[in-house]
């Protein structure tokens, strides 16, 4: 859960540095950081169910 918040927190600084760029490399940026965030928690989730 630690992890989740550092990693929002991380996209939050992300965006605010990103606003000064151009629309659409935020748009690949973002998307890009969350698919492999999202990936990284299927991953596990999936490690989890597994080891049960």
């Amino acid at each position: 859960m630690q992890k989740l918040k550092q990693k929002i927190e991380l996209l939050q600084k992300m965006m605010e540095k990103i606003k000064k760029i151009d629309k659409k490399m935020v748009f690949y940026l973002v998307n890009h950081e969350l698919f492999r965030f999202f990936r990284q928690l299927l991953i596990e989730k999936l490690c989890l169910k597994t080891k049960k």
